[in-house]
């Protein structure tokens, strides 16, 4: 067959496979390798094409909820082609009963080079061209990966840029989402949260607010949701080296049971701080012991992190900031 008859083919076959009440999101991106690894996130191994439509139903793990991913061709230069076919396979699935048809667009932070000069994706303008006419902004979401691949202040230099370019697309309903990891329960989150924003869309205008809202916050907002995501996977990795042997996993239990005491200390203290009811002498001195109880909470952390190096497990560079830890052997430890 010729690739256009395997195109048309696959188009059939999506069409095929939807039935009545399915929720289906076609998966876009410059390369295969972008998307791909994404839709491998839900089923394991899938197969690779350049230049067809690969349906995968998907269950998610607890709830067992079905939907239908699909894998679309990469656009390149056959612009009129899938164009003719998205028309096509709106209208089948709109016939069937179809709840939801959501297009998400993958692009890896970490690849520049997928980038135009003033920021907007390779292949961005010929998918709009393919949607013209057929598919709304408001239900398009483009998904940004490969931050574990890039720095952080490098990824948000790049994400803003993105930003920048895509502007107007954002205004008429275009949905930005992260997935600061490979990770699968992240993945299904970023899945649901994609699903919800397209249904209200269903109902009128209230999808361009509700993502606009979505899509409205700051460079620090940004900074902040990916540094506390990549400080929480250098946390998972610890406590899996913390789990390999009898003493390793004394040293954790010392550390969750030092964690779950001072939370509880500072949680009191804070609460008798913001009491409005509490006299104003008795809020300062909870303020002052907060403060001397956090230093010794800082200091006693570097204690248990020397005793982690001595076990020869490494310690995650944003960790060890966050708690102001310094172990190289001609640095010197400072409180922040």
């Amino acid at each position: 067959m010729t690739w256009l008859q395997v195109l048309q083919e696959s188009a059939l076959t999506v069409i095929k496979f939807a039935q009545k009440d399915d929720v289906v999101i076609f998966m876009w991106s410059y390369i295969s390798f972008t998307r791909e690894p994404i839709i491998e996130l839900f089923r394991g191994r899938i197969n690779h094409s350049d230049i067809s439509f690969e349906p995968y139903y998907v269950e998610h793990p607890k709830s067992k909820n079905a939907i239908m991913l699909v894998s679309a061709p990469t656009v390149g230069g056959n612009v009129p082609e899938i164009k003719d076919l998205i028309k096509v396979i709106k209208s089948q699935l709109d016939s069937k009963g179809v709840k939801l048809i959501s297009h998400i667009y993958v692009h890896d932070i970490s690849q520049s080079s997928c980038l135009h000069g003033d920021g907007t994706p390779k292949d961005w303008r010929r998918l709009k061209e393919i949607f013209e006419g057929t598919v709304k902004m408001d239900q398009v979401s483009l998904l940004l990966t490969g931050w574990e691949e890039v720095s952080l202040e490098k990824g948000v230099e790049w994400e803003l840029k993105i930003r920048r370019a895509l502007t107007e697309d954002v205004e008429s309903g275009l949905l930005f989402e992260r997935l600061r990891l490979q990770d699968e329960d992240l993945a299904w989150s970023v899945l649901y949260e994609v699903i919800d924003l397209s249904y209200v869309g269903l109902i009128g205008k209230r999808c361009i607010e509700a993502r606009l809202k979505r899509n409205g916050i700051t460079e620090d907002d940004i900074r902040a949701e990916l540094h506390l995501a990549l400080l929480q996977k250098e946390i998972d990795e610890l406590c899996v080296e913390l789990n390999k042997s009898v003493k390793e996993r004394k040293l954790r239990k010392e550390i969750q049971k030092y964690f779950i005491d001072r939370q509880a200390r500072f949680e009191s203290l804070l609460v008798q701080m913001d009491d409005n009811h509490e006299i104003p002498r008795k809020k300062k001195e909870a303020e002052a012991t907060l403060e001397d109880e956090y230093l010794i909470f800082r200091k006693t952390m570097w204690a248990f992190f020397e005793e982690i190096e001595k076990l020869h497990i490494c310690i995650g560079p944003r960790l060890k900031e966050f708690y102001g830890f310094k172990c190289g052997p001609d640095e010197v430890r400072k409180l922040a």
